[in-house]
C-alpha cells in the first residue's frame, strides 16, 4: 500500500499507519512527530529489518527542480556528519511523489516536551543540555553547515543521556527559497521560529551565519531554565511584536527569573543574546568549553559526567542545584550588570522612541554598550526596510518619523547600499520604448538624461539622515520665505484655474523655484529652528536642512527595491504612487508612500538635488562608491523623479535630468541631519 491520503501534515502525533503502508523500501509504522519541516514517522527498513525515523518533507519545500537539487546537495553534506550530538542522516529520496529524509531512530524525547511535562530544568542539567547542543553545532559549523532553527523541539534527549540536534540542513533549505517566495509572516517555515530567531535572521535568513545558532542557544537556555522563551510575554504575542523584541529589546535577565543562576552563566547568556553577531562568543566550540568549565567548578570535580539523567530517574528533579554549587554562588555574591542602565530600559519603550528621547548620558551608554545596527543592503523588502528604520532610530535615540516646528514631517533613512542608475543595455532598451511612445520624437535632452544613468554601480550611503516625507508645499515655502513663486495657485489663469477651484493650493508642491531658492529655504528654516531652540534655553543646533545628494535621493526612493519603480517594474503598478499624465500637480501625500514612508517619489514635480549634473557622472566610478556627491563643478543641477505630464518611463527610480532654471514642474524636498533632529527631540 502506498502512503495514504490521511498522512498529511497536521495529523495527530502517534497516528499508526495501516499495515503494509510503504514509502519505497520503508514501512511506515506510526507518526511520532510533526513540525514546520514536515512529519516524522517511525519506520522499518524492510531489507535490513532495522528501525529508522523517516521525515516526510512538506510540498512547499520541494516545488521546483532547483529546490530538489539544493535539498540533495544539502543532504550529501549532512550525510557526511558523524557526531554524538547530531542525529545522523542515513538516506534521502523520493517515492510516491513524496520527498523524504531517513534518520537514525533514537528512543528519547525533545527538550520542549521535557520542559512542558516535567517543568523547568536545574541549572546544571540545562547547561549540560546546551553544552551538548553546542558540541554538535561546532561540528556542523566546522563543515560549513548552519542550522538556523535551533530550539528545544529540535534538540532530542536520548534515553542514553545525550542531546542530539535534529533537522540539520532542512532549516537552511527553507531559508534559501527564492526571495519572492519568502514571507515574513510564515512562522517556523521560511525563516526559523520567531521565539528563537537572531536579530540578523529577521532581516535575511539566507545570510544568517553560525552566530545566529548561538543566539538561538541563548534563547533555548532561557527556555530550559524558566519554562518559556525570552520574549514570550503578553507584550510579545504577535509576529511583529516578537520581531521588534528580538531586534530592539535587551534580553531579560536569567538572574531576575531564577535566583540560583550563577553570575558567570548570566554573563555567558547575555553574550549569546547580543544583538550584534560580533558581540557573541567566537564559536559554538567556545560556548561548550565555557559551559564545561562552569559545570566542573560548580561540582568541584576535575571530571564531568558526559550524560544527562533521563527525566524521571534519580537526580532528575528540577529547580535546585546541589549544595556545593549553592555555596559557590553565595561566595561569589555578585550580579551581572545589565547592558545599559536600568533607568534607560525602564523609561524607553522600543518602537516609541519619539515619545521618550534619550538624554545625552543615556545615549552614550547605549552607544558604548553595543555596535550600531548593520547597514541595509539592497535588495530588501518593505518589512525589512521598516525594521532597519526602527533599529537605527532605537540606536540613535531619535524617532522614525519627526515633525518640525512648521509641521513638516521627516522620515529616518538608515544607512545602506544599493545599485544606483541603470546598465547600458537597460538604457538603450528604455530609449527604444520611449521612442515608440513618442513616435520617434525623442529630444536630445531626453537622450542625454537617459545616458547619464549608466553605468549601474554599487553605492554605499554611510550615514543615516532624515528626508522630508513629501515635497515642500506652497504653504511651507510661504511661511519660511514670505513669498510664493508657484504658478499653480488660485491666481492661475485659463483651464488650470477651473481645476484649481476649491483646492487647497497651500498643500500643492511649490514649483518654479531656482536652486538658490531651494538652498535659501533650507538656510532660513535652519535659522528659524535654531532661534526657537535658543529661546527655549537649548543649545544651538548642529547641522541643519539641506538638499539631498543624487545618491541619497535614489537610495531613499528605491527603499530596497531593484525594479523600475519603488512599487514594482510595470508602469501600471505606479498608479497608486503617481499620476503622470495630469497637466498640473496634485496635493502632496495624496497617494501611497514607499517602504520608507516617502510620498510622491514618482511624478508630481521633479525634485532638485545638491549635485551638479553631467552626462558622464558615473563613467569613472569604482566598484563601490561611498556617499557620492557628484562632480565638483557644473552649470546644471540634478533633478530626480519625474513630474506631472511626464511619461511613466521618465518617473523611474533611476530617472534624472539636468536642471538649470525654474520650471513649473520642478520643486524640491529637503534633508536634515540626525544630529539636528536629536537636538530638537532631546530638549
Amino acid at each position: 500500500m502506498a502512503l495514504p491520503a490521511g498522512t498529511k501534515p497536521g495529523a495527530p502525533e502517534g497516528v499508526s499507519a495501516p499495515p503494509g503502508t510503504y514509502l519505497g523500501i520503508y514501512e511506515l509504522i506510526e507518526k511520532i512527530g510533526q513540525g514546520g519541516m514536515g512529519s516524522v514517522w517511525k519506520a522499518r527498513h524492510t531489507k535490513l529489518d532495522k528501525l529508522v525515523a523517516v521525515k516526510l518533507l512538506p510540498p512547499h519545500l520541494m516545488t521546483d527542480a532547483e529546490a530538489v537539487s539544493r535539498f540533495e546537495r544539502e543532504m550529501k553534506a549532512v550525510g557526511k556528519l558523524e557526531h554524538a550530538h547530531i542525529v545522523r542522516a542515513m538516506d534521502a529520496g523520493q517515492a510516491e511523489g513524496v520527498h523524504y529524509l531517513v534518520m537514525e531512530y533514537i528512543e528519547g524525547t525533545d527538550l520542549s516536551r521535557i520542559v512542558k511535562q516535567r517543568g523547568k530544568r536545574s541549572v546544571q542539567e540545562a547547561c549540560q543540555m546546551v553544552r551538548h547542543a553546542a558540541l554538535g553545532l561546532a561540528h556542523a559549523h566546522e563543515h560549513g553547515l548552519v542550522h538556523r532553527d535551533i530550539k528545544p523541539s529540535n534538540l532530542l534527549l536520548s534515553k542514553k543521556g545525550l542531546v542530539k540536534i535534529l533537522d540539520l540542513g532542512l532549516a537552511r533549505l527553507a531559508s534559501e527559497k527564492p526571495a519572492e517566495e519568502v514571507s515574513l509572516t510564515v512562522h517556523g517555515e521560511t525563516m526559523g521560529t520567531p521565539d528563537y530567531m537572531a536579530p540578523e535572521q529577521w532581516n535575511s535568513a539566507h545570510s544568517a551565519g553560525p552566530a545566529a545558532d548561538l543566539y538561538a542557544l541563548g534563547c533555548t537556555l532561557f527556555h530550559l531554565l524558566t519554562g518559556k522563551p525570552p520574549f514570550a510575554g503578553d507584550a510579545q504575542t504577535s509576529f511583529t511584536s516578537k520581531m521588534k523584541a528580538h531586534v530592539l529589546t535587551p534580553p531579560p535577565s536569567l538572574k531576575a527569573a531564577r535566583s540560583d543562576v550563577p553570575p558567570e552563566l548570566e554573563a555567558l547568556y547575555q553574550r549569546l543574546m547580543a544583538k550584534e553577531p560580533l558581540q557573541r562568543p567566537e564559536s559554538a566550540k567556545r560556548v561548550a568549553e565555557e559551559l564545561r568549565e562552569m559545570l566542573r567548578s560548580w561540582t568541584k570535580s576535575p571530571g564531568l559526567a558526559e550524560t544527562i539523567t533521563w527525566p524521571g530517574g534519580a537526580g532528575a528533579k528540577s529547580g535546585a542545584m546541589g549544595k556545593r554549587a549553592l555555596a559557590a554562588l553565595a561566595a561569589a555574591g555578585v550580579l551581572i550588570a545589565a547592558i545599559v542602565s536600568g533607568v534607560y530600559w525602564g523609561s524607553h519603550k522600543p518602537g516609541d522612541v519619539g515619545s521618550a528621547p534619550l538624554a545625552k548620558d543615556q545615549r552614550q551608554q547605549v552607544e558604548k554598550a553595543r555596535l550600531a545596527p548593520a547597514a541595509a543592503s539592497a535588495p530588501f523588502n518593505a518589512a525589512q526596510a521598516k525594521y532597519r528604520q526602527e533599529a537605527w532610530a532605537y540606536y540613535l535615540g531619535t524617532p522614525v518619523e519627526w515633525t518640525n516646528s512648521i509641521g513638516m514631517k521627516f522620515c529616518l533613512i538608515p544607512p545602506g547600499e544599493y545599485d544606483r542608475g541603470s546598465d547600458e543595455n537597460r538604457v538603450d532598451d528604455t530609449l527604444r520604448k520611449l521612442s515608440k511612445k513618442v513616435k520617434g520624437n525623442v529630444s536630445a535632452e531626453a537622450e542625454r538624461d537617459f545616458k547619464s544613468e549608466a553605468p549601474r554601480h554599487r553605492v554605499r550611503i554611510l550615514a543615516p539622515f532624515y528626508l522630508s516625507a513629501h515635497e515642500v508645499t506652497q504653504g511651507e515655502y510661504l511661511r519660511v520665505l514670505g513669498t510664493n513663486p508657484a504658478q499653480f495657485t488660485t491666481t492661475v489663469s485659463g483651464k488650470s484655474r477651473e481645476k484649481m477651484s476649491g483646492r487647497d493650493h497651500g498643500r500643492l508642491p511649490v514649483e518654479s523655484v531656482s536652486f538658490d531658492n531651494a538652498v535659501e529655504f533650507c538656510r532660513r528654516l535652519t535659522e528659524m529652528e535654531a532661534s526657537k531652540a535658543n529661546q527655549s534655553g537649548g543649545d544651538s543646533l548642529s547641522g541643519g536642512y539641506r538638499l539631498p545628494t543624487d545618491g541619497e535621493w535614489e537610495y531613499a526612493c528605491r527603499a530596497g527595491t531593484t525594479s523600475w519603480y519603488c512599487c514594482g517594474g510595470a508602469e501600471s503598478e505606479i498608479d497608486r504612487f503617481a499620476w503622470q499624465r495630469k497637466q498640473m500637480p496634485w496635493l502632496v501625500g495624496s497617494l501611497k508612500s514607499n517602504a520608507f514612508g516617502l510620498f510622491d517619489m514618482h511624478g508630481n514635480v521633479w525634485e532638485i538635488c545638491e549635485d551638479y549634473f553631467a552626462v558622464d557622472d558615473f563613467a569613472s566610478v569604482g566598484k563601490v562608491v561611498d556617499s557620492p556627491t557628484g562632480p565638483a563643478t557644473g552649470t546644471s543641477r540634478v533633478a530626480r523623479g519625474g513630474g506631472f505630464g511626464s511619461q511613466p518611463i521618465l518617473c523611474r527610480s533611476s530617472s534624472r535630468t539636468a536642471f538649470d532654471e525654474p520650471r513649473n514642474n520642478v520643486g524640491f524636498r529637503p534633508a536634515v541631519s540626525v544630529e539636528f533632529v536629536r537636538a530638537r527631540v532631546s530638549r
